[in-house]
């Protein structure tokens, strides 16, 4: 598991950040990732070896090129979650690994899913936030 200070290491680059997005859509290759963030290629596979070498990315194979040789293609590897609690009475980090899991899901209903996941999260949210607020309150009141 890799710890707090590490992952704020790697993801506190701009370039690095952006690099990653891209990977989320899919794999992709260092010339591709250069042209789409107008960054030199050079510059895109010195961070593709930092993140690699971080476990946040690996290369994945080689996608056929019939102008040149064969592409090597990376793709996202790591899955954490981190989350950072404010306020005057309460300093919290929490970075915790995404598990890999497999689920039995009929894809014909992927959207709404996906829908159900992303609006139970979102409550999860408000009410993390309340909590969160009462906390920060009842802190505020005791000292």
């Amino acid at each position: 598991m890799m710890d707090v200070d590490k992952f704020l290491e790697i993801i506190e680059n701009h370039t690095r950040r952006e690099i990653l997005k891209k990977l989320v859509e899919g794999r992709c290759y260092p010339l591709l990732l250069s042209r789409e963030l107008n960054l030199t290629q050079q510059a895109v596979m010195k961070h593709l070896a930092y993140l690699e070498r971080t476990y946040m990315v690996r290369m994945c194979g080689y996608e056929r090129n019939v102008k040149g040789p064969p592409r090597k293609m990376y793709e996202l590897e790591g899955r954490y979650t981190l989350v950072v609690n404010l306020t005057p009475n309460i300093f919290d980090i929490k970075m915790q690994e995404i598990p890999k899991k497999k689920f039995n899901v009929n894809l014909r209903d992927a959207d709404k899913i996906l829908k159900e996941i992303d609006k139970e999260l979102e409550e999860i949210d408000k009410k993390r936030l309340e909590l969160l607020a009462l906390k920060d309150y009842i802190l505020s009141m005791l000292r």
